[in-house]
């Protein structure tokens, strides 16, 4: 907060302090009812847009398990120390989200679709002793829901602690095929959602405040009045958190704690400590799967990925004609919103190009040319948009601060 106020303080200082106070009358004697006034400030743009940003970047991220504390840092210190924890790997994502939401996107495209492979390969299973296996469960077990715990020193522990092995879908499915787990988790997908912190009242104001920025921006366009930058911006995050949200219907939400499947009195057995090691480590923080692989199964997945990667960009066209304090930041949003929309696309089309032509000696290079420089400049263009509709906000054009009948809509502004 404190950059935007800064950043605002800045403005007045080099504008020699051109504000507008509106004054608006009231009436003279006692009456039933009195609308709100026709305007809107500064503050009032502000205020509603970074209530949405924070709303669609908080509440749609959907974090894998954390590593457990089993009886670690004890004492107060210690609650505080794995608070500060959590909360700063929250915010790192919402970070994250905001810089780019696409990358979200991918994320939960990728887990659904591990989480339909899981149900497809666990049928047997269910076919066989009436074991349940849902998405739920599987997306649950992806975020680390499901633990082995042993007692062993790993280099992070003590002899004799406790230690935390989290599974994967299918670690469990290799366990219950070779008759480590002698049934699938006995637990219930209502079970698994009684352990989410998903709150339905905060999600139900959240989405309230982005039904309200699409109606106040669709009233704005319709009545001929001028937007802000950053509510165009803002717009651009609510369509990706309403992506988001359908995405993450069946995935629980703020699990703290895991469900132990089996539990060991001293090491991991060979086989179980064999089976972790080839098929991925215990971690729950695997990179992203690679939704561009080409494999038909994903196609859809990539579709998904890139429609919505270029809808968030091209959003941003929208305030092609907009108002600007100079007509080089004017070329530079427009050039920057085209790079957004076509980035993904374009890097996509390029692997799959790459991926057709026999090696040779400038594969190296046209590799980093496809998919190592887009990022940084996607990372640059992102770093941009954020300054300038910041920027932007205090240069609006005076139609800009006309309020329309969405003022009159309950939000948070």
């Amino acid at each position: 907060m404190l950059p935007i106020f800064g950043l605002i303080i800045y403005a007045n200082l080099v504008q020699g302090y051109t504000t507008f106070s509106p004054k608006c009358s009231t009436p003279n004697s006692t009456v039933n009812y009195v609308s709100g006034p026709n305007t809107r400030g500064t503050l009032d743009i502000l205020w509603s847009c970074l209530f949405t940003i924070v709303a669609c970047t908080w509440t749609v991220l959907h974090l894998n398990v954390p590593e457990q504390r089993n009886g670690r840092d004890p004492g107060k210190i210690g609650d505080l120390k794995w608070k500060i924890r959590g909360f700063w790997s929250t915010f790192k994502w919402m970070l994250g989200t905001a810089l780019a939401p696409e990358i979200l996107i991918a994320k939960n495209v990728a887990d659904l679709h591990d989480a339909s492979k899981s149900c497809a390969e666990m049928e047997q299973f269910s076919n066989q002793n009436g074991e349940v296996w849902t998405k739920t469960h599987a997306l649950f077990a992806n975020m680390g829901g499901f633990v082995i715990v042993s007692h062993q020193k790993d280099g992070k522990s003590l002899p004799g602690q406790e230690v935390t092995h989290h599974l994967r879908a299918h670690h469990i499915y290799s366990l219950r095929a070779d008759g480590t787990l002698p049934k699938l988790p006995e637990v219930t997908a209502e079970q698994i959602w009684d352990k989410s912190k998903s709150d339905a009242f905060v999600r139900v104001i959240a989405i309230f405040q982005i039904l309200w920025i699409c109606a106040q921006a669709i009233l704005r366009a319709s009545q001929g009045l001028a937007s802000s930058q950053l509510e165009v911006a803002v717009l651009a995050f609510a369509c990706i958190a309403m992506v988001l949200y359908f995405l993450n219907w069946e995935k629980p939400q703020g699990v703290k704690s895991a469900i132990i499947l089996l539990s060991y009195d001293e090491q991991l057995p060979d086989h179980i400590h064999r089976l972790l090691e080839r098929e991925g480590d215990q971690g729950i923080n695997r990179p992203i799967s690679n939704i561009m692989s080409g494999e038909p199964s994903r196609a859809l997945d990539t579709w998904l990925f890139l429609l919505s990667s270029t809808a968030f960009g091209g959003i941003h066209l929208i305030a092609w004609n907009f108002v600007f304090p100079t007509s080089i930041e004017q070329t530079l949003w427009r050039v920057t919103s085209i790079y957004l929309t076509v980035s993904f696309p374009l890097s996509w089309g390029g692997g799959w190009a790459l991926s057709e032509i026999p090696d040779n000696s400038l594969y190296d290079w046209i590799f980093v040319l496809i998919f190592g420089v887009p990022p940084v400049l996607y990372g640059l263009g992102r770093m941009f948009i954020i300054v300038e509709m910041f920027r932007c906000l205090l240069f609006l054009p005076p139609e800009a601060y006309i309020a329309t009948m969405a003022a009159n809509i309950p939000h948070v502004g």
